[in-house]
């Protein structure tokens, strides 16, 4: 029997302890060389003036801000739903509007190595669309749009 995931939304976390609450840190010396702390991690990022092409900047950050939060969805369903996979990826573009500067559409390529009947990963991959944090956030302030696909493992 597939499980059944509730759509309810609380505000509290499932202990039940209230919201969860996220901090990072971040740092720039003159010229645009930063890094973000998250937790005991450091990446580092662009903000200079303009891009050097070697370190994300803030969009790119927004990407894999999306993509993180599908991949852990995906692991988080797979367990809930019992889907076996054997691979998870994601691919992300965003398009920018200039005046005023914001991010108008995204849009994410999942594919999943499983051999899974389709009907599953489609079913994994609602679960995963509608209740992700950063997937319910960004889809309130963009036109967000995704794909799933199926490949078989060999």
């Amino acid at each position: 029997m597939t499980p059944v995931v509730s759509d309810t939304a609380t505000e509290t976390d499932e202990a039940g302890s209230g919201p969860s609450i996220y901090r990072v840190q971040a740092i720039s010396r003159r010229g645009g060389q930063s890094r973000v702390r998250c937790n005991d991690t450091y990446v580092k990022a662009d903000t200079g003036s303009y891009a050097d092409g070697t370190r994300p900047g803030p969009a790119e950050l927004l990407c894999a801000s999306l993509a993180v939060c599908l991949l852990k969805n995906v692991e988080r369903f797979s367990e809930l739903l019992t889907v076996e996979y054997e691979l998870a990826r994601v691919e992300v573009e965003a398009v920018r509007r200039d005046v005023p500067p914001a991010m108008t559409r995204m849009h994410y390529r999942l594919e999943i190595v499983s051999n899974e009947p389709t009907r599953r990963i489609e079913l994994l991959h609602r679960n995963v669309r509608k209740f992700g944090t950063i997937t319910n956030t960004l889809a309130a302030a963009v036109d967000l749009t995704g794909e799933v696909t199926v490949r078989p493992h060999p």
